[in-house]
């Protein structure tokens, strides 16, 4: 594995398997040409504010069966996941028509909280996501005065409902890796989630580091076939 991130660019074919899953074609000028084409949708206006745009597109899985999909950009294991428990409140209703959610995936989830972890603790001075960085990051995003035990950092103690998501049948794909400082966090939301009764495909690695899939084809290619796994099923009965 390359001894550092910036090395991936040196290497073209690092991230091969990537273009190949999403069926983009790379350009020996520098441009992508998209095997499906993709309807050319204006970004969709945050709810909450009439002024501030959110990075996000509709776009058509079935035209047919009037299945779409709506991306949201960026896509952090942590903005994913509170993303589906406003979309599966808002689902009790026909706010979400025509969009139908079939599950969620989080990969490398940033999930945080107030006590030391043993992986946090064994990997404290890890390159990636160090223990320092980890707190700093918290005390810029949380409300001013909240602790790491606030709902949008540690799940497994907030009262956020998601009977919902068990209830609407989403399944949820949680993966990490031991060389992860978060690996115990997400391993416990992804418990929680479990205990709630929601359905929980879990991969947790030997080795590697957050986001090592960008810095290993081997890791990535091996992430493919786990994705693979569990969109397909979903995707086969739209």
């Amino acid at each position: 594995m390359p001894s550092h991130p910036s090395s991936l660019s040196s290497d073209p074919t690092s991230v091969g398997q990537a273009f190949d899953c999403v069926s983009i074609i790379r350009n020996p000028d520098g441009t992508i040409t998209r095997v499906q084409q993709f309807p050319s949708i204006t970004a969709t206006p945050d709810p909450n504010s009439s002024t501030c745009p959110v990075l996000s597109k509709d776009v058509s899985l079935n035209p047919h069966h009037n299945t779409w999909v709506r991306i949201f950009l960026p896509a952090g294991g942590n903005i994913a996941y509170h993303a589906a428990l406003r979309a599966a409140a808002a689902a009790a209703s026909a706010d979400l028509e025509p969009l139908k959610i079939k599950g969620l995936i989080l990969h490398h989830p940033c999930f945080g909280g107030s006590h030391r972890t043993k992986s946090q603790m064994r990997l404290v001075n890890e390159r990636i996501i160090p223990l320092f960085m980890n707190d700093l990051t918290w005390e810029c995003s949380l409300p001013i005065g909240a602790d790491r035990d606030h709902k949008y950092s540690n799940p497994t103690v907030s009262n956020e409902p998601v009977e919902r998501v068990r209830l609407l049948g989403w399944k949820v794909m949680v993966t990490g890796c031991e060389g992860d400082p978060l690996i115990d966090r997400q391993m416990e939301v992804a418990k929680m989630l479990k205990e709630k009764g929601v359905q929980v495909m879990a991969q947790f690695n030997a080795g590697g580091c957050h986001t090592v899939e960008f810095l290993d084809p081997t890791k990535a290619k091996a992430y493919h076939v786990i994705l693979k796994q569990f969109v397909y099923p979903s995707a086969s009965r739209l």
